[in-house]
């Protein structure tokens, strides 16, 4: 019995955690959606990033 209020008490918690994430992205979307906040194109970090370590490292790209 204890163990099987142990495994629906973890899982009613990821559960939590999954909608709270959710909203998070939800939220995050619309924000980007909206035009709000500030964002750098994927190709332009992943240059950047792939530059790290090398003798010629990239400065980080500049928000759009």
């Amino acid at each position: 019995m204890f163990i099987v209020s142990v495994v629906q008490k973890a899982l009613s918690e990821r559960q939590d955690l999954e909608e709270w994430k959710r909203k998070k992205i939800d939220a995050a979307i619309t924000s980007a959606d909206n035009g709000e906040g500030y964002f750098v194109e994927h190709d332009r970090v992943k240059e950047w990033l792939m530059s790290w370590g090398a003798e010629k490292e990239k400065p980080h790209p500049a928000f759009a």
